[in-house]
């Protein structure tokens, strides 16, 4: 949708890829710099690593909005779901649907939109008169990680009580639980 809308204004679009690694993010931001781009559209993953590199794009006059998440240090344009509310929600959907428990498995919380959906989640428990369940599984990115991920996945999941209910932040981590889940039966 945005190299189509950018297309019909005769706008060119260079696209970088981070793959989910702060440095390269770094990388791709220092391109933008010294290239001089009218704009920045991006999904920021670099937290306090490269706020520096964004503060320099602000600084330069190159408009910068961030999707999916916001950052609180910076004053930016952003375009985002609201996953507090949302996971909120789902949190008391649950709980309505008679599940005795509710756990949330999450990545280390460290964006704001895992802070929003976790702070969702824990109000709507405490809302119910319920401790929170907050479970952070880190998960390795190297090529040959994913038996190492799903093994700590699992581990993660048999130290649950059910029956339960399991909100977790990414559909990527929910589709591996949602497996295991059926393979303990």
């Amino acid at each position: 949708s945005i190299e189509h809308q950018a297309r019909k204004h005769g706008v060119s679009i260079m696209l970088y890829l981070d793959n989910l690694e702060v440095e390269t993010e770094r990388d791709n931001l220092v391109k933008i710099l010294e290239r001089g781009m009218d704009g920045v559209l991006m999904i920021y993953i670099g937290g306090e690593h490269n706020l520096d590199c964004l503060e320099k794009i602000q600084s330069a006059g190159i408009p910068l909005v961030l999707f999916d998440r916001y950052i609180d240090e910076l004053s930016l344009d952003s375009v985002v779901s609201d996953n507090h509310q949302g996971s909120h929600r789902a949190t008391l959907r649950f709980l309505d649907a008679g599940f005795p428990s509710v756990a949330y498995i999450t990545a280390p919380i460290d964006s704001t939109v895992l802070r929003d959906r976790c702070q969702g989640y824990s109000d709507a428990m405490r809302e119910r008169g319920l401790t929170p369940d907050v479970r952070e599984l880190r998960q390795d990115l190297w090529e040959g990680s994913d038996r190492l991920n799903y093994d700590r996945t699992r581990e993660l999941v048999g130290q649950l009580s059910f029956p339960t209910a399991i909100f977790s932040a990414d559909a990527t981590r929910l589709a591996v639980i949602s497996q295991i889940v059926e393979e303990m039966g």
